[in-house]
C-alpha cells in the first residue's frame, strides 16, 4: 500500500515537471512598425514614461520595449521614406545603410567594383581568399599610410562583406549534358519496361 501511495506520488510529480516544461515554451510574437510606434507613443503619452506598467497592460517584455525606444529613430526613418512594407518588422536596414557599416568602407567599395568588373560576369565563385588577397593589394593602395597589419583579413570580415554588398556564393555550374544519340531508343526502352 504504501509503495503503490509513494509510485503515485512520483508519477504526480513527474506529470507536474512535463506541464511546467511545457510552460516553459514561449511564443514569439511579431509586431509591424507602425505598432511599435504607437506603443512608444502610448508609452509616452498615457503611461508617462513607466516602462513597467506599459509593457504590463500592452503584454509585451521590458527588454522588446526597451530595444524598440532604441530603435525609434529608424522606425519613424522608414515610415518617412517607406522604403520598407510596414508589415517587415525584422532587420530594419536598407541597402545604403549596410553598405556603411564596414569599419574599412573605401576598401570594400573598391572590393565590390573589381567585383562587379572582373568576377561577376566571369561566372567564377566567390572565394575568401581570393577577394582577402585583392582586399590586401587595395588596402595598400586605398590607405598608403597605414600598416597592413592593422586589418586582418578573416572569414568572419569576408562573410559580413559578403552579407553587406548583397552577394551570393552560388557560381555558375558547367552547361546541361549533350543529348544522347540514341535518346529516342532509351526511351522507347523505358516505356515499353513499364508497360511489362
Amino acid at each position: 500500500m504504501e509503495s503503490e501511495r509513494n509510485t503515485l506520488i512520483e508519477i504526480d510529480q513527474n506529470q507536474h515537471q512535463h506541464q511546467n516544461i511545457f510552460k516553459l515554451k514561449r511564443t514569439i510574437k511579431s509586431y509591424t512598425i507602425e505598432r511599435k510606434i504607437e506603443v512608444i507613443e502610448l508609452l509616452r503619452n498615457v503611461y508617462a514614461g513607466n516602462k513597467s506598467k506599459c509593457s504590463k497592460a500592452l503584454d509585451i517584455s521590458r527588454a522588446t520595449l526597451n530595444e524598440w525606444i532604441k530603435d525609434e529613430s529608424k522606425f519613424l526613418e522608414v515610415r518617412e521614406r517607406n522604403d520598407l512594407a510596414i508589415r517587415k518588422t525584422r532587420k530594419i536596414v536598407n541597402q545604403e545603410l549596410r553598405k556603411t557599416r564596414g569599419k574599412y568602407q573605401e576598401l570594400e567599395e573598391e572590393l565590390f567594383r573589381w567585383w562587379e568588373d572582373v568576377i561577376k560576369d566571369s561566372g567564377l565563385s566567390i572565394d575568401c581568399d581570393r577577394f582577402a588577397a585583392k582586399a590586401k593589394s587595395l588596402f595598400v593602395q586605398v590607405y598608403p599610410d597605414r600598416d597592413l597589419n592593422s586589418f586582418k583579413f578573416s572569414k568572419g570580415w569576408f562573410a559580413k562583406f559578403v552579407r553587406r554588398f548583397g552577394l551570393s556564393y552560388r557560381s555558375a555550374t558547367s552547361v546541361g549534358q549533350s543529348i544522347p544519340v540514341d535518346a529516342d531508343i532509351k526511351i522507347s526502352n523505358y516505356f515499353d519496361y513499364f508497360d511489362k
